[in-house]
């Protein structure tokens, strides 16, 4: 066996909760905490494997690098078909990944320094459906689903051929759900939880087939994961926190009956996962003087310890500890059986390497089938068909084939170098004798305990409590349990060594002299969800003045560097609060947005007879292009190619030509000083609220006002520290204000007031099972879309954001419909198009999956319009909603329907009568 430590795998410092191996062997993935966001990374296996890989320049370690979810990633699983990779995490979503078909990599990790992907993967699906951080996931056999569980206590059961259609929804568990797993035969999915039981569920009819409590009902500790796992012949589940009167152990749980009168017994600790080799394995052993068939598995624990049993032998076949400073996370095995990788909240990864003669020769696929028809009589493991409807419109069928053309798309990433072992294989031996139960052999030590359950407990490790303290060394014949124990290497190697023919411990090459003990991990192995940095929002369409952000959260804006001010506050009229007033302390130099030139501002540094002066300069480099003197300090500065717009202290704000310094107007006369100055290249509209709480906006290609003066003093209420936290334009010259407590308004010139568009502090928004962001990943192109930049502001900087919180049942489905009915609103008030069609289709999504056929009937009712001439007598029906064709949206909503097989009749209903218009509008 090698052992190999490659401390480059690594999150920046951060912890990794998990890995997974890729179906293939040439790859891995990592999923965890990064800078400021969820992380998901996809490894070379090649530097891995070999030394000689790990050294070459040529061969690249980090293969792509993706920062899309806004929280820790908790889990990361491939599909069987290696095409995708799932990743779920605190965000409460499960996004997709598949590798890019066009060439890619070459590109620069967004935010990083010096980091390049070599590959480009794609998210292709994002499944919203938890109420929670999401936990664990796993794939079915053949792909066929994909589960998923959560803190808000439920398992979801995805279709993987029709993402993000939900299979079922699997209530029971009154606990965070931390673990599941699928019985290889395809019969049953299997969950753990915190409320200290494992439930087994039918995939047939997705009822509860039974629930085991007795071996967890001792269980007084909690961990982050509680990954189960299922050997590879169907027969045993082994869990993963159990006890055995007061020791930790891995429970062992026959499929006959749901016996569950074995452990695994050694870790002192509680066991967070367990993760079976996916071969059934033959071998010949002395001991036993015959081949055997048996399961492999692995085990990590709290104690920062991992074990690997072979069912056939009464000892495991190793023990390590000392590789990990935190609790082990998550195991994997490759598709070959011979190597395994695990992960640790210290934030990296071990590697381990077996040879046939350890572990054995897998079966092939033919004898793996043999076996489970002679266990089961026919393999279930493709998955039970659950639909009966007959579909009756042959358009359908071509509408699934759509749906099923993602799949299509997704091609098999390019495999990066390498060095697979060559093993000789052995020759063939006599017909073996299978032997599958787990420590079913001739000795073992067996004993009863007081309430009567058999207690199997390998020779050399006895049976110990968990007191708590540190790890001990396994297999030690002069093992203590003092906490003042050694835990060297040397001590360990001698019952490796004893178990196994040839053993080596090698750390990366690189990093040979780098500490193995990572920086302390940010999130703690406990049932509290600690706090975690959130990503900033970046404000790209606007240039901004503002003297409530700091300096250091502005300057990765390249359209805006804010003039260093000091904050002074004046009483609003009508408001407790106050705006903070310009006050310029420094000079300062402002980027030209869309060149290379600089505005420079020079306070109160040229001296005349009748005072200060201030000096302003647009300036590339050494070379000064124009000068311009004002009487008074300027506050706030904003400039494009064509215009600069300059607030002063003395209350005046100047519109001049930025090439040649000329006034294009005479400075205007401002009710009291600026407190925030924003301008819009595309729309050329000018913004300044004052400190008396007054906004107003200028059209500076018409010269004419949009707003004037405008108070601000609704929006902020009555509440006490209430500010303003920022302000942006849309096309159309409209303010949107983002408030300090999570709220967001905008200006209706059409109603003369303001019009609340977003509030985190909301109940509704709170309870709703989508969010401000989800149009954030489906709405491409380069046009900024209003409502969703405003949103994803106010989301992703509000304190009141709470950072986990779990919807009941109960409220979530009516409060996720109002969330939806105010989207729809919003969009039309702001009239946004793209971000309409968008939460329109979400709207049928929702309402087709709650079987809500009412609202889809009134949705496309609308749409369709009048659909004879009498109708288009009694009611004025406009065919355009936001320039948006509504027979065009029509058809997009059909097609979102027609993917439903159970409402094919309202589709057919619909399609017949769109396409009857059609014709008689000649279309």
């Amino acid at each position: 066996m090698r052992v190999v430590k490659p401390l480059w795998v690594s999150h920046d410092d951060m912890p990794i909760f998990s890995i997974d191996i890729h179906p293939d062997g040439s790859r891995f993935a990592t999923g965890g905490q990064g800078d400021d966001s969820g992380r998901v990374v996809i490894w070379n296996m090649a530097p891995v494997v070999s030394e000689e890989k790990e050294i070459d320049e040529n061969c690249p370690k980090m293969l792509c690098q993706m920062d899309n979810h806004q929280a820790c990633v908790n889990s990361v699983r491939w599909s069987y078909s290696g095409k995708l990779l799932a990743s779920g995490g605190d965000d409460k979503l499960i996004m997709v990944w598949s590798v890019a078909r066009y060439p890619g990599g070459g590109n620069a990790v967004f935010g990083s320094k010096g980091k390049m992907n070599v590959e480009t993967w794609r998210c292709v699906a994002t499944l919203r459906g938890h109420h929670g951080d999401v936990l664990d996931m796993a794939w079915s056999p053949h792909d066929t689903w994909l589960a998923s569980c959560s803190v808000d206590n439920t398992v979801i059961i995805w279709d993987a051929n029709k993402m993000p259609e939900i299979v079922a929804i699997l209530k029971g568990h009154s606990g965070l759900v931390k673990g599941v797993t699928w019985d290889p035969i395809g019969k049953y999915l299997s969950s753990q939880s915190d409320d200290k039981s494992i439930r087994i569920w039918r995939t047939a009819d997705w009822k509860q087939e039974t629930v085991i409590n007795e071996p967890f009902q001792e269980c007084s500790g909690t961990t982050l994961v509680l990954r189960l796992g299922w050997s590879p012949d169907g027969q045993y589940l082994v869990s993963a926190h159990a006890m055995n009167g007061s020791g930790p152990t891995a429970r062992i749980i026959e499929r006959d009956g749901w016996r569950h009168g074995m452990d695994f017994v050694g870790h002192r600790q509680a066991v967070t996962c367990v993760r079976f080799n996916t071969n059934i394995l033959q071998n010949y052993y002395k001991s036993m003087n015959k081949p055997l068939q048996a399961c492999c598995c692995a085990i990590g624990s709290r104690d920062r310890s991992i074990s690997v049993w072979v069912t056939a032998l009464k000892r495991p076949l190793f023990a390590m500890e000392n590789l990990f400073s935190r609790p082990v996370l998550d195991l994997s095995w490759s598709s070959s059986g011979l190597q395994l990788m695990a992960c640790s909240g210290d934030g990296t990864v071990a590697y381990f390497q077996f040879t046939q003669k350890e572990l054995g020769t897998a079966l092939t696929v033919d004898e793996k089938n043999k076996l489970y028809e002679r266990l089961y009589g026919k393999s279930m493991a493709g998955g039970c068909d659950t639909s009966n409807i007959a579909i009756e419109n042959p358009e359908l069928l071509s509408i699934k084939d759509d749906e099923t053309k993602m799949e299509e798309d997704v091609c098999e990433p390019e495999k990066p170098q390498v060095a697979p072992p060559v093993v000789k294989l052995p020759p063939p031996p006599p017909p073996p004798v299978i032997v599958t139960s787990p420590l079913q052999v001739n000795k073992q030590i067996e004993t009863r305990t007081s309430d009567g359950r058999r207690r199997i407990t390998p020779i050399f490790i006895p049976a110990i409590p968990d007191t708590g303290d540190g790890p001990v060394p396994f297999g030690s014949d002069s093992m203590t349990f003092s906490s003042s124990s050694e835990n060297s290497f040397n001590k360990f190697y001698f019952p490796i060594v004893k178990c196994l023919s040839s053993f080596s411990l090698i750390f990366s090459h690189q990093q040979q002299t780098a500490s193995v003990v990572p920086a302390a991990v940010k999130r703690s192995d406990s049932n509290t969800q600690s706090s975690r940095k959130r990503p900033r929002f970046a404000d790209k369409a606007n240039c901004q003045s503002d003297a409530v952000l700091p300096a250091q959260t502005t300057t990765a804006q390249p359209a805006f560097l804010p003039v260093p001010v000091a904050a002074t506050k004046t009483p609003i009229s009508g408001h407790s609060g106050a705006l903070p007033f310009l006050n310029v302390t420094s000079s300062n130099s402002i980027p030209v947005i869309g060149s290379k030139n600089v505005i420079s501002v020079e306070n109160d540094t040229l001296s005349s007879p009748h005072g200060l002066l201030t000096r302003i300069r647009l300036t590339n480099g050494a070379d000064s292009k124009w000068d311009y003197v004002f009487g008074s300090s300027v506050c706030a500065c904003v400039a494009d190619t064509k215009v600069l717009c300059i607030a002063c202290k003395d209350r005046t704000l100047h519109i001049m030509d930025t090439n040649n310094g000329s006034h294009l107007l005479p400075p205007l006369a401002l009710p009291s000083p600026a407190s925030r100055l924003v301008f819009s290249p595309t729309s050329n509209c000018l913004l300044c609220l004052t400190i008396c709480g007054r906004i107003s906006v200028w059209n500076l290609n018409k010269k004419c006002n949009i707003i004037t003066s405008q108070s601000i003093a609704p929006v902020l209420g009555n509440e006490n520290g209430i500010h303003v936290s920022q302000c942006f334009l849309t096309d159309d010259g409209i303010p949107l204000v983002a408030l300090s407590n999570g709220r967001a308004y905008m200006f209706s010139l059409d109603m003369s007031a303001w019009m609340k568009v977003g509030d985190v502090t909301d109940p509704i928004v709170k309870n709703s099972q989508e969010t401000y962001q989800s149009a954030s990943k489906h709405l491409q192109g380069n046009r900024v879309l209003p409502l969703n930049r405003l949103q994803s502001f106010i989301q992703s900087r509000s304190s009141n954001r709470p950072r986990s919180f779990v919807q009941s049942f109960e409220t979530s489905p009516p409060c996720t419909m109002s969330f939806l009915d105010q989207q729809l609103s919003a969009c039309k008030a702001m009239k946004s198009g793209p971000e309409y069609r968008f939460w329109l289709l979400t709207s049928v999504g929702f309402f087709l999956q709650h079987g809500n056929e009412d609202k889809l009937r009134n949705i496309c009712q609308d749409l369709l319009g009048p659909s004879h001439s009498t109708a288009s007598l009694t009611k004025k029906w406009d065919p355009k909603i936001l320039d948006l064709s509504k027979h065009e949206l029509l058809k997009d909503v059909l097609k979102e329907i027609g993917a439903r097989v159970e409402s094919q009749r309202l589709y057919t209903e619909f399609k017949d009568q769109l396409d009857a218009l059609s014709c008689r509008n000649g279309l």
